[in-house]
Formats: C-alpha cells, structure tokens, sequence
C-alpha cells in the first residue's frame, strides 16, 4: 500500500517521503528505512517549531521505519519530529510539541485497478513534555481515518480523520479533518522523477477555533533512484493557513526538504 499521511509530516506528505519509482520492482523483506531533514515542520498548515511567524525557519529531523507485511495489504510504522535549531527548541518539548512520536498502522484495499479504499490508525506521542508547562507529562492524540484514492491522468485523494486529544489537558486538538488532494507524476529519465501535489484541508473543531481551519499547499518533490535500493528525494513547498489578525503574507509558511532512504 502507498503509505498515505493523513495525519503525519511536514504537511503529512506522503509525496516527499514516498519511495521514487524503480526501473524493475525489486522483491525484498518489505522494510523502508526513511531520515527526512527539513527547513521547517509544517503541519496542516501550520509551522509546528515557530518562534513569532509562519516563515520561521527552525529546522526538522524525521526518522520514519515502514513495514510492509509481505503478503498482505498491512503496514506499521514509525515517525519522529526533533527541532534541530531555535532559542524555542527547548520550550517546544516542554510545552508538548518537540519530540514528537508517532506510531501508526494502515491497510488498503483495491475497490478497482484505479480505485482504492485505506484505512490508517495513528498515535501521536510527545513523552518530553513538562507535566507543569504542558498540563499533563505525555499529551497523548490518536487519529482513526478512511480514504479513497483515484489513479488517473491526474490522482485524486480524500481523507476524512479524527484527531482526538486523550487527556483533557489537550482536548483543544480535537477536530474532525476533512483533506483532498490532487497529484501528478512524471518520469523524467530512469532513475529521476517529478512530483507535483496540491494538498487542502478543512478542520472542524469541536471548541471555538477560528485559526487554522483552512489550509492549502502545493508541494513538489524529485525522487532519485539511487543503487542497492537506495533514493534521495529533495522538495520544496508553499503552505497558507488562516490566521487571525494577519495578512495573507503573514500566513504563508515555506521550506524546503530532502529524504535519504533505502528499501530492503
């Protein structure tokens, strides 16, 4: 299954995390070993590490392990966010939003050679946090969600996903997230590729909050077959959000990104 990010990522982005395509689909035990090194973590919208803007440009780690049980259409895996730079890096973990662990399960099913149907079920775990800046030590989300994805001239995705936050500390992240996309891919030679997404999304929150309902982004990534399974994959994005009291270039969020991995 392709591994979809409802809920995961610099903007969830399964595009600049995705493997790029092989010349020869090579069999192996189903493991995928991903570090992502980003200019910013951007979220649905939102730069998660901000110091004062959206253009802040405080720098993420992401190691992801994906396991793709041979045989089946079920995947686990695994995903960290760690700020690498900032005067707010310390203050991000102890408010509940550095080191950030995530550990998922999903599963795709085939409705038509161009139709699927996906199911993803992701926890959301920040241990660092300070129990007396962060209300609670380990604030704690989980998020069940469904989506159909179409595979065209142009690919078309919806996702529709639950954040809910556990404690009642952090029950403000509770929101229903409704999330469309559209994508194209093109090979440029063997081993290099092009991939283009427009990624939206919609929060429906269950306290009155009015920021960051609304996001839409547009995303590019150029995946690089490398030898022995191995790939690099640089990209780039551009992300608007609502914000209160702010002007359209305040609630812009940029950065730029590469993925270094290997498929076992």
């Amino acid at each position: 299954m392709t591994k979809m990010k409802f809920g995961m990522v610099v903007l969830a982005l399964a595009l600049l995390t995705a493997q790029p395509c092989q010349a020869e689909e090579n069999e192996g035990i189903g493991l995928n070993v991903d570090v992502q090194v980003a200019s910013a973590y951007v979220f649905r919208g939102l730069n998660v590490f901000q110091e004062t803007k959206q253009m802040d440009q405080n720098m993420l780690l992401a190691p992801s392990i994906t396991y793709s049980i041979p045989g089946t259409s079920l995947e686990i895996g695994y995903w960290g966010a760690y700020q690498l730079n900032g005067a707010n890096k310390s203050a991000m973990v102890d408010v509940g939003l550095g080191a950030e662990q995530d550990f998922w399960v999903g599963y795709s099913y085939s409705l038509t050679p161009d139709l699927s149907l996906s199911a993803l079920f992701t926890t959301y775990y920040r241990p660092l946090a300070d129990e007396k800046v962060a209300g609670t030590s380990n604030p704690i989300y989980i998020e069940p969600a469904i989506g159909l994805s179409w595979s065209g001239f142009v690919n078309v995705g919806f996702n529709i996903a639950y954040m809910y936050g556990v404690q009642d500390e952090v029950k403000a992240g509770r929101y229903l997230f409704l999330n469309p996309t559209l994508s194209k891919g093109w090979s440029l030679t063997e081993a290099i590729g092009l991939e283009c997404t427009l990624d939206m999304g919609y929060k429906l929150f269950n306290e009155d909050i009015d920021d960051n309902k609304w996001h839409a982004g547009l995303l590019v990534g150029v995946p690089i077959s490398l030898p022995y399974n191995m790939y690099v994959t640089p990209g780039a994005g551009v992300v608007w959000t609502n914000l209160t009291g702010k002007d359209f270039a305040d609630e812009l969020a940029a950065f730029g990104s590469v993925n270094v991995g290997v498929s076992l």
